[in-house]
């Protein structure tokens, strides 16, 4: 799998996770999540795609429960 496949995966269940429940968890998470992006030298741009799918998922799972 991929630096930014794997990436992909946390940073979608983190966001999930945050956005169910917000607290210092999520925080610590998303320091977590900008070191692997660092580390795994991914662009803005990847982030950026990445961060749009989850709110699309997000969005998604809001107008499901509505």
């Amino acid at each position: 799998m991929s630096v930014t496949a794997q990436f992909r995966t946390s940073y979608l269940s983190a966001l999930a996770d945050h956005i169910a429940e917000r607290g210092e968890s999520g925080l610590r998470a998303a320091y977590e999540l900008g070191r692997d992006a660092v580390e795994g030298r991914l662009s803005v741009l990847d982030l950026a795609a990445v961060h749009h799918d989850g709110l699309i998922a997000a969005l998604r799972r809001c107008a499901d429960n509505g």
